[in-house]
């Protein structure tokens, strides 16, 4: 029996606080409240996410884990949502990273980017060796679909990438 004031949790989310999000994800391909979307309707969102994302490892327990985009993935792969356009996250030039943070701080991260382990940069933030590229491709995937969109190339734009840091 869930203790009072709190909703209980369904059975594959009680190993982690951020688990009853990610069942929330599964379950909402499934949901038959969601509107039909027309072809034309979805072929013009853009949908930006790359595989690197993944490889951003985090220690035990963290909330931010990778578990957390594959449920997005798993839902925006579902078959209603085929006609979404898709596109690689790119990376993010070290001068385009530039234009928000000094070359003293691009540089410190370059440095302590691990070859094997995770390196803690704070209480709350780590670097594994998959982190450069997927936090070049967060920024890319930030940039790229704002330009698409701008531009006309797209009426709108979802960005499923990680870490998410403090952009």
């Amino acid at each position: 029996e869930p203790q009072r004031g709190r909703r209980a949790q369904p059975a594959d989310a009680r190993s982690h606080p951020a688990g009853e999000l990610t069942a929330a994800f599964r379950n909402l391909s499934q949901q038959s409240t969601l509107p039909d979307l027309t072809e034309a309707e979805c072929m013009t969102t853009l949908l930006i996410s790359h595989p690197a994302c993944l490889d951003h490892a985090t220690p035990p327990g963290h909330p931010e884990r990778a578990d957390r985009l594959r449920a997005i993935d798993e839902v925006l792969n579902s078959e209603r949502l085929q006609f979404l356009t898709r596109a690689n996250a790119p990376e993010a030039s070290f001068d385009t990273i530039a234009l928000c943070h000094s070359e003293l701080e691009i540089g410190e991260i370059r440095h302590i980017a691990p070859k094997e382990g995770i390196v803690h940069i704070d209480g709350d933030t780590s670097m594994s060796p998959g982190s450069l590229e997927a936090m070049l491709r967060s920024a890319g995937g930030a940039l790229a679909p704002a330009d698409a969109v701008m531009t006309g190339k797209a009426a709108n734009a979802f960005v499923a990438t990680r870490p998410p840091g403090h952009h």
